[in-house]
């Protein structure tokens, strides 16, 4: 989760083997930053799609292809305080 108050700094997610995929709807699903988009109504009652920046980001998460025995890793990501 990305902390309240706070903006997940772009590109600064990180973990070895791992996918890293984000939420914009409090983690009910996940997507490459590329896939993530919203509906906004416009002034005429239609809908509009827009692609979600970094600031509607509220979950992160990291599926880790493998690890091996034995072995550690970090994952982790920066954010900046509103």
């Amino acid at each position: 989760m990305i902390p309240a108050n706070t903006t997940y700094k772009p590109g600064s997610a990180w973990g070895d083997n791992s996918e890293i995929q984000f939420s914009i709807d409090e983690g009910n699903s996940f997507k490459q930053p590329s896939l993530l988009v919203y509906e906004v109504s416009d002034d005429k009652g239609g809908k509009e799609e827009r692609k979600a920046s970094p600031d509607k980001y509220t979950h992160i998460r990291w599926i880790v292809k493998e690890i091996p025995g034995n072995s550690k890793g970090e994952v982790g990501f920066r954010i900046t305080v509103n």
